[in-house]
């Protein structure tokens, strides 16, 4: 049984006892993860055991309780725990923001800017704003639970957590969980442009992320956008193949603009530009071959996106030029 000064934790389908008490010092107490542990415990979402749930990142609860562990004396300086890997430094950013609000209530505070900005921050961690029980696979012989509102990203993730439960067996656990804390991040900062976990097989990654339907955001994470609205402004087996007729189409996009290229062989290449297409000083000039190659800017392009290797991100993309509004 878990001593007094912790509390029990489901943190992604790991459990571990966690020493909230150590949230109580100077420096600390008016951190986001203090109040949420020590003042809004009942409000959190309990797993099917009855144990606290936090629909994170197990690793960094693990490494900020020993962290937590080590600390003497009565005053922290935030910056003694601040240190870490960069693997935990978005969770350490959300949990460790400071709120106005303190770990015992105060009176009307519950109707204060603090309590409101408090919510703004830790609201996905309020069993109100979860949708719903934790739901859990098992990946590599452990546990891997999230919520209703994280699969809400993916409707395909959603049917594994609760049509499938099985084992995960399609890829493997780490590329798993890594999907699984992508769609975390992604609902936690939806306006930030969330990048992929590095990863030793990221060819597996993207095969995963194109499995459970999320590659759409991968791409936008790439070129630092979280929304679009994509439009096709050119598609040469509906539009032709004259370099004019390309440029006509994108006349007036400003910037986000992506090519999409296949040759004969079924390479696919692939461009982004931010920025405006420069027309070449002739545009009709071409050189033929099985298709049509464009010389000046478009052969720039082709050169450019040879070398992005963004493999099966592309494979069944057609060619076309979208405006990407972000």
């Amino acid at each position: 049984m878990a001593a007094r000064s912790t509390l029990l934790l489901n943190v992604g389908g790991t459990v571990m006892a966690f020493p909230r008490d150590a949230l109580r010092r100077e420096g600390l107490w008016h951190t986001c993860l203090a109040v949420l542990l020590s003042r809004f415990d009942g409000w959190m979402l309990k797993d099917p055991n009855g144990i606290h749930f936090i629909d994170a990142e197990p690793c960094y609860f693990i490494w900020l309780a020993a962290k937590l562990g080590d600390l003497t004396g009565n005053h922290t300086d935030l910056s003694d725990i601040c240190e870490g890997s960069p693997a935990v430094a978005f969770y350490h950013d959300l949990f460790f923001a400071t709120t106005a609000l303190t770990v015992d209530a105060q009176h009307g505070d519950g109707d204060s800017d603090g309590f409101r900005g408090f919510m703004a921050t830790m609201g996905p961690f309020i069993s109100s704003s979860a949708g719903g029980t934790g739901h859990t696979v098992c990946a590599g012989g452990s546990g891997v639970a999230t919520t209703d509102a994280t699969l809400d990203a993916s409707q395909t993730l959603h049917n594994r957590f609760t049509k499938y439960a099985g084992p995960v067996v399609d890829v493997s656990a780490d590329t798993f969980r890594k999907v699984v804390e992508y769609v975390r991040c992604i609902r936690f900062a939806p306006d930030a442009a969330t990048p992929l976990s590095a990863s030793g097989s990221f060819d597996e990654l993207l095969y995963a992320c194109e499995m459970y339907g999320l590659m759409e955001r991968v791409f936008l994470s790439m070129i630092g956008k979280s929304h679009s609205h994509v439009k096709c402004l050119f598609r040469s087996s509906h539009d032709g193949w004259e370099y004019a007729t390309l440029l006509e189409g994108t006349r007036g996009a400003q910037s986000g603009l992506l090519f999409v290229i296949e040759d004969e062989h079924q390479h696919t290449l692939a461009c982004h530009v931010d920025g405006p297409l420069i027309a070449p000083t002739d545009p009709t000039q071409e050189q033929s071959r099985t298709r049509t190659v464009c010389r000046g800017a478009t052969c720039a392009l082709l050169v450019a996106g040879c070398g992005w290797g963004w493999g099966r991100m592309m494979d069944r993309l057609a060619t076309f030029a979208a405006a990407i509004n972000g």
